[in-house]
């Protein structure tokens, strides 16, 4: 096997089972919808222990002093939807957030343990998987 067909088995197998977020990770909680800015966002600057997140002109969209918080607004901004739908509960933030990074590292360790099996060496794997989660569209901060 190819590593290029290695990761196009990867993609096609996981286009089809993705979980989405956060609508898988969500449900059972109460939420509210927030207007998003449709673009990309990123984590600026912490001041405080208050938490900015701009996007990449430096405009400040939000604020927040919940690392968990911040994590979810990026993670579900990935897409750049015009709303989303955020936990009315601040602790509710920790919870999905957890379940979604726990769910993501276990793509990466399946992803891992089936590269090892196909291939003798692993010095490709980190570029393997950056590439397989860059086409998906998912992240993790």
């Amino acid at each position: 096997m190819k590593v290029k067909d290695f990761e196009n088995n990867w993609i096609e197998k996981l286009s089809k089972e993705i979980k989405s977020f956060p609508e898988q990770f969500i449900q059972g909680i109460k939420t509210k919808r927030v207007k998003m800015p449709g673009k990309d966002l990123i984590k600026g600057s912490e001041l405080f222990g208050t938490f900015e997140i701009s996007d990449i002109e430096g405009n400040t969209f939000f604020q927040t002093d919940n690392l968990y918080e911040l994590k979810y607004i990026l993670y579900s901004n990935i897409n750049k939807p015009p709303r989303i739908q955020v936990p009315v509960n601040k602790e509710d933030f920790e919870v999905v957030v957890k379940a979604y990074e726990k769910y993501l590292d276990e793509l990466l360790k399946n992803i891992e343990l089936d590269y090892k099996a196909n291939f003798s060496t692993p010095t490709k794997l980190h570029t393997v998987i950056n590439k397989i989660f860059s086409v998906l569209n998912l992240r993790r901060y």
